[in-house]
């Protein structure tokens, strides 16, 4: 679609925040105009699916989160493809200086190890600026082994749910690891259709059993539960 560029319309009073970023991203919205339309809307949850996320849209994205006054409590993609060179990076970056980031679900977006790595240090950024980070889903994505990944989210003492489903995970020792010493509050750990071994499965078991923390449920195939 070509770009009629030039054209900084104003955003209807109802527009969406896919709308929002979309006119963004083709250069019918300037950049200010649509930080402050997505500030008008108070989210508390910021919700974008089946899209594509250039780095000009990223960019509106990261303004707005990072913004004093965003009070966005839940962020949810959902099939979005971070298309820019450093469309997620851009993300991330709003995320990382977030102060009121609780819930945040990632899902059907081929997100891969390198990208959960650049989620998790946000994560932990936000978490040092006070965010109270509770709950991540990376379901149905690419990962294999993000071991750095839950290597940063072992600093997130309030997380209490962590999905992974449908992932070839590689890495049940890291987690084996973070459940037993360093997540206190964590009760879900949801690895269904991850191809965990059973060895895999009573590592985890062993881990929760010893650990300190409150860890209730543990989902893998057949929903075994703790």
């Amino acid at each position: 679609m070509p770009k009629p560029g030039g054209i900084h319309r104003d955003v209807p009073e109802n527009a969406s925040v896919k709308e929002i970023l979309g006119l963004a991203s083709i250069g019918s919205l300037s950049f200010s105009k649509a930080v402050a339309a997505l500030s008008r809307k108070r989210c508390l949850r910021f919700e974008l699916s089946t899209c594509d996320l250039d780095t000009s849209a990223a960019r509106v994205v990261d303004e707005y989160l990072a913004s004093p006054g965003c009070n966005v409590r839940e962020i949810v993609f959902k099939r979005v493809a971070f298309s820019g060179p450093d469309a997620f990076s851009r993300v991330c970056n709003g995320i990382s200086q977030n102060k009121s980031i609780e819930h945040i679900t990632i899902t059907q977006s081929s997100l891969s190890d390198v990208q959960a790595d650049k989620l998790a240090t946000a994560l932990t950024c936000a978490a040092m600026n006070g965010a109270p980070v509770s709950t991540i889903n990376l379901s149905s994505n690419s990962l294999a082994c993000p071991t750095d990944c839950v290597a940063k989210l072992k600093r997130l003492t309030k997380l209490d749910r962590l999905v992974l489903d449908d992932n070839r995970l590689i890495c049940t020792h890291v987690l084996a690891g973070a459940i037993s010493a360093y997540w206190p509050a964590l009760k879900e750990l949801s690895l269904v259709r991850t191809g965990i071994t059973g060895a895999d499965a009573e590592a985890l078991q062993e881990a929760a059993s010893r650990g300190t923390s409150t860890f209730a449920e543990y989902s893998a195939p057949r929903s075994v539960l703790l």
